[in-house]
Parts: structure tokens; sequence; C-alpha cells
């Protein structure tokens, strides 16, 4: 079961368990958020994180954990992916997404990503 949280003003907390639907894959894969204001600092990684989802219904999505490392981000979608017995995407690299199989070897880094590149997790 999860529980479908909802807000209110970031403060009141409302929701209900739910038992967990059929799921398809685990998901990793990197967004960024762009402050709506001239005098922020334009750092683009500043602003970046990375995000591990289950998805279910070909589509859907339920967020798991966000980060702003990505080393984090993998090693929870690792362990999802082995304990859950999921295929994992791995599109923490824009336009280069993998797709990671029961009984593969562990995922890498990407070379370049964040200024680090190559351990294995």
């Amino acid at each position: 079961t999860y529980k479908n949280l909802q807000t209110i003003f970031g403060i009141f907390k409302l929701g209900e368990f739910q038992p967990l639907p059929k799921l398809d894959y685990v998901l990793l894969f990197q967004s960024s958020f762009r402050p709506n204001c001239d005098a922020c600092a334009l750092d683009e990684e500043e602003h970046l994180f990375y995000q591990v989802s289950l998805v279910y219904w070909k589509n859907r999505r339920i967020i798991v954990h966000e980060s702003k490392k990505i080393s984090e981000a993998l090693q929870i979608a690792e362990t999802l992916h082995k304990q859950l017995q999921l295929p994992l995407k791995d599109s923490s690299a824009r336009g280069k997404a993998r797709w990671r199989y029961a009984g593969a070897e562990p995922l890498t880094i990407p070379s370049g990503i964040l200024g680090i590149g190559g351990p294995t997790l």
C-alpha cells in the first residue's frame, strides 16, 4: 500500500492509504526547476534534481524520492529495482535512456554528469 498525500498551503496533509497497483518499471530521471525571476542566478546545475518513480498503467507515476544528488537517487532506484524485481529505466542523462533488467550489471553514473563519472553502485 501507499499513501496519496494532498497538501493545503503546504501545512495540512491529507490522504488515505491505497493498494499498490501493478507496477511496470522503476524510473530515474533528471528534471530541472527554473525560477521565474530575473534576479535569480541562472546556474543550470543549481536547479537540477533527480526523481525516482514507480510507473504503472504505462505512464502513471508514484513519486518515491527526489534528490539533487544523482548517486543518492541511483542508489534508491537500484534498491527498488532489486527488491521489487522490476526493470529500471535510467533517464538521468537527457536523451540517453538506458534499461536495466534483473540479473544485469549494476548501473554506473554517466561521465560528465555534475562533474563526476564512473563509480558503480
